[in-house]
């Protein structure tokens, strides 16, 4: 897979569905995940910006995915 520079998140109440582009701004992930998953999946990637809705999920799902680096 391509080195994800940036991921787009939109949330909901048991899904989130993430969007990612390379370098390129090409999309290289389009994934669909629950809660629970959210945590592992980010604590393997690499320092990357992520962007998400302004929605009260924010608050709770940011905090979790910035728990494994201080730089997202």
């Amino acid at each position: 897979m391509n080195q994800i520079i940036r991921i787009g998140m939109d949330t909901s109440k048991h899904f989130f569905q993430l969007h990612g582009v390379d370098t390129a701004e090409r999309p290289v992930l389009r994934r669909k995940l629950r809660r629970k998953e959210m945590a592992g999946f980010f604590a393997k990637l690499p320092p990357t910006e992520i962007g998400m809705e302004a929605c009260g999920w924010r608050r709770i799902t940011g905090g979790a995915c910035c728990v494994s680096s201080a730089t997202r």
